[in-house]
């Protein structure tokens, strides 16, 4: 991984507004020359934003937050090498990855409108990306750092 790389993931990481504590949001306008995702970038993408949802959900402490699993910074994790592999695999920057990822977190949201209960919806979603969670970011061993 470059250093641009890095610097841009972990810039994009600590962006407040992907995982926030305010509501869902409508995804802001995509830049041009957005990258086309192969289905495994695109599946990495959606886990990232069901991950990215759940610890919304959690941080909001609601009903629902006792229901789902707290992924911590193995979730975040993901996100950063996931978002680190696609812009070294497609050229993307920041932008084109913010809009890739805000079009895949309205997707969970658009999934989640009509549930009276966000955590069974969560928790169906969040059963096949266990194994891409597992397969990226193994439990118990250490996170990657900006140094390494």
């Amino acid at each position: 991984m470059t250093p641009r790389t890095i610097l841009a993931v972990l810039a994009l990481a600590a962006a407040p507004t992907l995982v926030g504590a305010q509501a869902p949001v409508a995804p802001p306008a995509t830049p041009a020359a957005v990258p086309a995702l192969k289905p495994d970038q695109q599946a990495a993408l959606h886990c990232s934003a069901v991950f990215a949802r759940i610890a919304h959900e959690r941080a909001a402490g609601g009903a629902a937050a006792a229901a789902l699993p707290d992924l911590g910074t193995r979730g975040r994790e993901y996100f950063v090498r996931i978002s680190a592999r696609i812009i070294d695999d497609t050229g993307a920057g920041r932008p084109q990855i913010s809009a890739l990822f805000a079009g895949a977190l309205a997707d969970v949201d658009r999934t989640l409108m009509n549930a009276r209960d966000p955590a069974p919806v969560l928790n169906a979603a969040l059963a096949p990306c266990r194994t891409l969670l597992d397969l990226e970011v193994p439990q118990g061993r250490p996170e990657t750092s900006p140094a390494g």
